[in-house]
């Protein structure tokens, strides 16, 4: 996985979307947060921008190991921040 912003993309570093978070216990006891972007408006924008198949991971997010060079990918962090823009 790279890191970083496209070019053309780095005006998402650091912009905040909203999250919204759950307290989940485990199947074994414990408690872990479940992240989950609140922000259809992002959404949007970024399909408008990118097309149906960009994937946007919050954190516990988990996608294939598959590289698509056509697929665009956006991290955002637990602040809500995004961290980084790129294809793969």
């Amino acid at each position: 996985m790279s890191a970083g912003f496209l070019p053309g993309a780095g005006d998402l570093a650091g912009r905040t979307v909203r999250l919204s978070t759950r307290e989940h216990t485990l199947y074994r006891g414990g408690q872990t947060t479940v992240f989950r972007l609140d922000d259809p408006l992002f959404e949007e924008e970024m399909r408008a921008r990118f097309g149906p198949g960009v994937r946007i991971f919050v954190p516990g997010t988990f996608g294939t190991a598959d590289f698509s060079p056509f697929r665009t990918n956006i991290r955002i962090d637990k602040a809500g921040s995004v961290t980084a823009v790129y294809n793969g």
